[in-house]
């Protein structure tokens, strides 16, 4: 593990709660490796040394992947890894179960987790070594029993004293499920194909909500907040001032009494930028999602004034590659969204379209949702609402 004190691996960076270090500015740059050709990815500049984000179970933290030979006791079986079990859990017969306890590499088992179950019960054309009678695939498993399997094979997992101890010793630190095996549901690729598709990573969720369950002496509260909202135009006429202090008493009162400590901002104008400089204030670290690598290129002097200085102050800055495009904007605010365990919202009410309101929408499915309403004045918590 990293002691405390020392500048960590870039993809494991961990970092105390506040005061924060001095700030000093280090430019990181995310690569693949030669043979994913050298393409970059995202650009990332720090202004803090240590950050609590884990991007990528790598070094110290490898134990941690999905993808980690760790042997795991599954409904009677042990696979070599936790991803060979929750693959084997799409199945009802054992012998396609034993098949993948069988597989000699952890993807290899999920890879052919997936490629059986495409096949269905033409498994008679399966290329394979091993031969299987029937494929027959349990009811309704893509729906929701595969989630029920992943918790259960990640409890089982880290009941192992040294895992346990792994994860818990994460603290509060973001944990990012980041590969290079296009998997983008239960993690994050790193491949060319996706650099602009930030990945659900719920696989790290999942991590982090059985972190939260093995110390339940821990106080509640929601460490990273995003916030997502219109742009300066689309607000009622002479709201914009009630917005900017409405955000400042909803970052004063979650970094006193909710433990928020890190603020995610999408750098957008208007509430996005209103927002970063509320929580900069509070105390608490600031994020920047932007869409693409000149996100304030067109705007007038002004605004591109206040953009350079929330970058000035943010702790840590990260773009998503390339040019602006069509799909962009969505994927920042997905990524923003994928990040924070509570989501501010200034939103109009009697808007119900656009990037903002379907973010909003989706966070609504499995976190609370803090609603700042520029046409009613009012501001209110909305819980979730699974479908």
């Amino acid at each position: 593990m990293q002691a405390v004190g020392t500048h960590p691996h870039p993809n494991t960076m961990l970092t105390p709660a506040r005061p924060r270090t001095q700030h000093q500015r280090v430019l990181h740059t995310a690569v693949l490796r030669a043979e994913m050709l050298r393409v970059s990815l995202m650009t990332t500049i720090y202004h803090d040394q240590r950050l609590d984000l884990v991007d990528g179970f790598t070094e110290d933290y490898a134990p941690l992947s999905l993808f980690a030979r760790t042997p795991v006791t599954w409904d009677g079986i042990t696979y070599n890894s936790a991803a060979a079990a929750v693959a084997a859990s799409r199945f009802v017969l054992p012998a396609t179960r034993k098949l993948l306890q069988r597989t000699v590499t952890p993807v290899e088992a999920w890879r052919k987790g997936s490629h059986l179950a495409a096949w269905g019960d033409n498994a008679h054309e399966l290329h394979l070594p091993e031969r299987v009678d029937q494929v027959q695939e349990v009811p309704y498993w893509r729906e929701h029993r595969q989630f029920q399997a992943m918790k259960a094979v990640l409890e089982a997992r880290f009941a192992a004293p040294a895992l346990r101890e792994l994860l818990l010793s994460t603290g509060d630190a973001l944990l990012v499920a980041r590969d290079e095996h296009h998997e983008l549901d239960w993690g994050c690729c790193s491949c060319p194909s996706h650099a602009t598709t930030p990945g659900g990573n719920r696989y790290g969720r999942y991590l982090m909500s059985l972190r939260a369950a093995l110390r339940p002496s821990q106080p509640r509260g929601w460490v990273r907040v995003a916030c997502i909202g219109h742009s300066p135009e689309k607000l009622p006429a002479g709201s914009a001032d009630w917005v900017r202090e409405e955000l400042h008493r909803v970052a004063a009162r979650l970094t006193r009494e909710y433990r928020m400590q890190v603020a995610i901002s999408g750098g957008a104008r208007g509430s996005d930028l209103w927002w970063a400089q509320a929580a900069h204030a509070q105390g608490a670290a600031v994020w920047m999602y932007q869409p693409h690598t000149r996100q304030s290129a067109r705007w007038d002097e002004a605004d591109q004034a206040e953009h350079q200085h929330v970058t000035a102050l943010a702790d840590r800055v990260t773009a998503l590659p390339g040019t602006y495009n069509a799909g962009c904007m969505a994927a920042r605010s997905r990524w923003m969204v994928r990040d924070a365990d509570l989501v501010v919202a200034v939103l109009d009410s009697r808007i119900f379209s656009g990037a903002s309101y379907e973010a909003v929408q989706t966070a609504r499915l499995d976190r609370p949702v803090i609603l700042i309403d520029p046409h009613t004045g009012q501001a209110s918590r909305l819980n979730p609402q699974p479908r």
